[in-house]
Parts: C-alpha cells; sequence; structure tokens
C-alpha cells in the first residue's frame, strides 16, 4: 500500500512542479519594446520590429481600441500571441482577398467565405473550400483546410463573438479597413499584408505608387460638377456622410455632392420626396452608384418618378460594374480598395466629361438613355 501512496505523491508532485513552471514561463515572459514604423494614413494597424522578432498590432481605426497583438519569430513575448506558421489562409471577404492578390499572395489562401465573391484570380479555383456559403459560417468547413490564420472583419461585436467563438483554435486576424476614414488610409492596408506576410518591400512600393498617382490626380484643376449617389429602399434614400469613402473620392474629383453634408463618416438617410427634390434642383448632374440596377429599365422600375423629369436634363449615369459577371461582387470592391488612384481617375472621367478613349473608364460603365 505504502509503494502506491508513494507513487501518487510522486507523480502528483512532479505535475504540479511542470504546471508551476509552466505558468511562470508564460508570467515571466519578456515585454515586447518594438520601434513601431509610422504610418502615412491608416489608423486601423501599427507595423513593429524588435531584433529578429516582427510585431503587428490591429486597432479599431476609429475608436483605436485594440483587436489583436500578434508577433512572429524566434522569441515569445507577454500580451502577443506568437504565429507559429502562417502559410495557410482562410479569407472572410472578398475585399481581404484583394489585398492577397495585390501582392501575388494568393496561393496562401485556402478557403474562402464564398468563390463567386473572390477577386477574378480566385474564382475558378475548385480547390478552395467555401466556409460561408449562402452567409452561413461553417466551422466544419473552415477547419477541414487546416488554416493557421482566419483574416476577417465585422460589423458588430455580436457577430465578432460568434466567429470567435465558431474558430476558437484558429486566430483571427480583424481587417477593420472599411472603417477607414480616407481612400489612401484604406489602400494602406496593403502594407500590414505585406509586413505580415514578406512581403513589405513590395507593398510599401505599391501604396507610394498609389498615393503619388491619388495626389497628383487630386491636385488637378477641375469643373466642379453636382453629383447623385444611390438608389432608395424600403421608402428611404441613404447617402454616405461627409467624410466617408465615397465621399471623398467625388471631392477628389472634383464632384460636389447635392445632399447635405454632415461632418460624420456613417450614412445619412433622406425621404424619397426630399431627394427627389435635391435631384431636380440640378438638371446637368452625374448620378453614381443606382443601385444594384444594370440599366434604365431596372432604374425606372426602382423610381419611376424620375424617368420624365430626365428626359429634360442632361444627365449621366455610370454604374460600378464593368467587366463583372452577374452575381459577383465586383472590381470596384474587391481592387478599389487597393487600387483609389485608378477609381479617382474613373470619377474624374465622369464629373469633367472626358472620355477620349472607350477604354477610359476601368471601374465604371455608363448608362445609356433610352
Amino acid at each position: 500500500m505504502m509503494p502506491r501512496v508513494s507513487t501518487f505523491f510522486f507523480a502528483s508532485l512532479i505535475l504540479l512542479l511542470a504546471l508551476g513552471s509552466c505558468q511562470r514561463s508564460q508570467t515571466n515572459l519578456p515585454l515586447a519594446q518594438p520601434q513601431w514604423l509610422r504610418n502615412d494614413q491608416a489608423r486601423g494597424f501599427r507595423l513593429g520590429a524588435q531584433g529578429d522578432d516582427q510585431f503587428l498590432l490591429l486597432l479599431d481605426p476609429v475608436s483605436g481600441d485594440t483587436l489583436g497583438r500578434f508577433q512572429w519569430g524566434p522569441g515569445q513575448y507577454a500580451q502577443f500571441r506568437h504565429l507559429d506558421a502562417k502559410s495557410r489562409i482562410a479569407s472572410g471577404s472578398g475585399v481581404i482577398s484583394g489585398l492577397f492578390s495585390a501582392l501575388d499572395l494568393d496561393t496562401l489562401i485556402r478557403a474562402v467565405d464564398q468563390r463567386s465573391y473572390q477577386p477574378h484570380g480566385l474564382m475558378h479555383r475548385e480547390d478552395l473550400i467555401q466556409f460561408a456559403l449562402g452567409g452561413n459560417f461553417n466551422r466544419q468547413e473552415l477547419l477541414k483546410a487546416q488554416p493557421h490564420l482566419l483574416v476577417h472583419y465585422f460589423f458588430d461585436n455580436s457577430q465578432r463573438e460568434e466567429i470567435e467563438r465558431l474558430a476558437p483554435k484558429v486566430p483571427v486576424l480583424w481587417i477593420q479597413n472599411y472603417r477607414e476614414a480616407s481612400p489612401l488610409a484604406k489602400a494602406e492596408w496593403i502594407r500590414a499584408v505585406g509586413f505580415l506576410f514578406g512581403a513589405y518591400s513590395q507593398a510599401d512600393s505599391l501604396y507610394s505608387l498609389v498615393k503619388h498617382n491619388y495626389q497628383k490626380l487630386a491636385q488637378q484643376a477641375k469643373v466642379p460638377k453636382p453629383v447623385f449617389c444611390n438608389l432608395p429602399y424600403a421608402g428611404n434614400w441613404t447617402f454616405p456622410g461627409q467624410n466617408a469613402y465615397l465621399s471623398t473620392l467625388i471631392r477628389d474629383a472634383g464632384g460636389t455632392a447635392i445632399w447635405p453634408q454632415e461632418s460624420q463618416s456613417e450614412v445619412m438617410v433622406m425621404g424619397i420626396e426630399e431627394a427627389v427634390g435635391l435631384w431636380n434642383s440640378q438638371p446637368q448632374l452625374l448620378w453614381i452608384h443606382p443601385g444594384d440596377c444594370p440599366d434604365w429599365d431596372c432604374m425606372a422600375d426602382r423610381v419611376p418618378r424620375l424617368m420624365p423629369l430626365s428626359r429634360q436634363t442632361q444627365l449621366r449615369v455610370a454604374q460600378c460594374d464593368k467587366g463583372d459577371l452577374p452575381g459577383q461582387v465586383n472590381r470596384w470592391y474587391n481592387e478599389g480598395s487597393v487600387r483609389p488612384d485608378q477609381l479617382l481617375s474613373d470619377l474624374i472621367h465622369l464629373t469633367q466629361d472626358s472620355l477620349p478613349q472607350p477604354d477610359s473608364l476601368y471601374f465604371y460603365r455608363l448608362i445609356k438613355q433610352p
């Protein structure tokens, strides 16, 4: 009997010592003191280095709240999650996949939310596992891909908590670039992706090119052009706020938004009658992003009261679906966030009524009136 007690006591003592050692090794990890790189405009990430170790801090671009602390390299540091591997990626958005595609990192992506919503280079890859068909997150399908990282976004905390609960063993990197305040800030996220996956020099060069092109275009002298956008939904007409992504693009292109401009990045909502009054007050306007309508008949069906008035105006309508196939998220979303300079070039052509070549527009397509 005594030998059994002694053996049990000895084994228990070894286990306690091991647990204590493990606990001490976690609590005694060194604190990180990385040298942080300076961002140009983006507020949603920080990139840093300390010796051979690299660090990624993810933040909410609006509130500044920390969304994740990650580190890779030979060391391990307190308060940072060490990334042991990052060569198998699950992408939760076509916009996120667009960041990878811009750096030729498509081969890292092994799973996507839905294949039809991906950039053109990924849509035809049959090896991609789809883990959110119909918008429903499927944990089993995600885990089939054996991802090292899930790169995703969220609109509210409940969505964030649900995804983290469904993928508890997979580190989640929250890419909240849609909350950045300007087109260049949104495009700068290419630097974060390049830094994380060993293509920082290429990413930094691409961002520098985009910034140079964008600023050069924005500084051109332009004739002001009234601009209108969207279509009504459920009895209301929704417009972007003054500091929203699209509003900034319109201003930099020489456009003048005809809806009231408020100091916010959120949307503003107007009644249909009020929106129609604004539209009717500008006989020579540019109308962009008319909902999901591909042609004039669809617009006439959605807003019949505007169509008779349009024959008395010099109206120009442009939809952002050039080169896309039905039922797919278009290039405006997947590529435009990386190349706002090309978006701006299109909008300048539209606001300045200058289309010297048939292929001058990359993202937009003019809708012809009957």
